[in-house]
């Protein structure tokens, strides 16, 4: 799918094989001299193959809180509305709005949490971000090496017993 003056094309040659991926590049070079040279036929037709109408309303990304909700429900197999801690992270992600990836780590970083709420939420995000990215949804995983907060340990009260 490329785009040409503003609109997106797309044209498909059959399935993926030796044949094809070889027609392909045929096409690609006739269309990057057609382009130059005022020829380009944007109804596709002089190319070969079927030609399918791109619809702008499907492309748009779907929201972090769905993406979030249907790696939830899928791949963890579990329900944000019984698991606290996905619950949690999924109402922040509501109160963050839609976001791209490059935001999301200044908005948990801004967030007042304790170490230990933080690095959960850090891990739980890491694991979401990478799914994201073998989803081809985001490019990058951006929690990716960010450091856990160390956690201060408190000493527990301890009872003496008499005997």
């Amino acid at each position: 799918m490329s785009r040409y003056q503003g609109r997106r094309y797309s044209l498909s040659l059959g399935q993926y094989d030796k044949i094809n991926l070889k027609s392909a590049k045929k096409i690609v070079l006739q269309i990057e001299l057609d382009i130059p040279n005022s020829q380009f036929d944007n109804t596709l037709v002089n190319y070969g193959g079927k030609v399918f109408q791109f619809n702008e309303e499907l492309a748009k990304p779907l929201s972090i809180v769905v993406c979030f909700e249907k790696w939830v429900k899928e791949y963890k197999q579990l329900d944000c509305n019984k698991n606290s801690d996905y619950h949690h992270l999924r109402n922040t992600l509501r109160k963050w709005g839609e976001i791209n990836s490059s935001e999301t780590l200044h908005k948990l970083n801004n967030e007042n949490y304790c170490s230990k709420s933080y690095n959960k939420r850090l891990s739980m995000l890491n694991w979401f971000s990478n799914w994201m990215v073998k989803q081809n949804i985001w490019t990058v995983n951006p929690f990716d090496g960010v450091s856990r907060r160390k956690v201060k340990k408190t000493e527990k009260k301890r009872s003496h017993s008499i005997y």
